[in-house]
This record gives structure tokens, sequence and C-alpha cells, in this order.
């Protein structure tokens, strides 16, 4: 005998897997891949914090780029990475607070990561990949 299908009874052990349940997971990927990518590019700085100091900077970092405007995962890992590098309160040096206050930049996203990546370089002297 062939069971029936019957859409009720299917339904009811469906796993359901809601937006906010997909977001969530997203960020959570998103801030992995992140460490791996610092880790990678500083080991020497990743070895000496505990893993959570560097979870803890990157959400620090990620919230600062959204609050500069920033919303493509791509710009926010290049302003994480940057922020991890020169320091968390990097965007308050004058040099780069004036590249992110530059209204033109703000449909040119990818220029003025370079140019805050220029500012910062030549403001601090940005520390080897240690």
């Amino acid at each position: 005998m062939i069971a029936r299908y019957n859409r009720h009874s299917f339904s009811k052990n469906m796993l359901i897997i809601r937006e906010a349940q997909v977001a969530a997971l997203a960020v959570a990927i998103f801030e992995r891949r992140l460490y791996e990518h610092l880790r990678d590019s500083f080991p020497g700085r990743c070895a000496a914090m505990p893993y959570e100091a560097v979870m803890e900077t990157i959400r620090a970092a990620i919230a600062r780029a959204r609050a500069h405007g920033f919303s493509e995962d791509e710009h926010v890992a290049q302003f994480v990475v940057i922020a991890f590098a020169a320091g968390l309160d990097f965007d308050l040096d004058p040099a780069a607070a004036e590249v992110l206050a530059d209204e033109r930049l703000r449909e040119r996203r990818s220029i003025q990561i370079m140019q805050l990546l220029e500012a910062v370089n030549e403001q601090f002297q940005m520390p080897d990949a240690q």
C-alpha cells in the first residue's frame, strides 16, 4: 500500500525558518568570516587577544561602519579591517572624519574607503600584519 500525501500532516512536521533567523545567521556568518580574515591578516594581534575580544571589536567596528552609512558588506568589511589595524576610534581622527563627512563620496563608497585608507595611512603608522 502506498501512503497518500496529506498536506496537513506534512506541514506539521516541516521546519520553519523565519526571516529573523536567516538574518541572524547571515550576521553570524559575516562576523565569523571577518574574524577569519583578521586572524589571517593579523595573526600576532589576534593570538594575543581572546576570541571574544576580537569578536567584540568586530561588532563594534561594524556598528561604527553602519553609523557612517556603509551598508554593503564589502565596504563594512574594509572599514572593520581599517579599524582593527588603526584602532577602533580611528574615525574620530580629523583626516578620517573629513573623508567620512564628504557628501560627494556618499554615492561612491569604494572611493570613500580608498580615501579613508589613504588618510589613515598618512595619520597613523599602520602596523604590519602581526
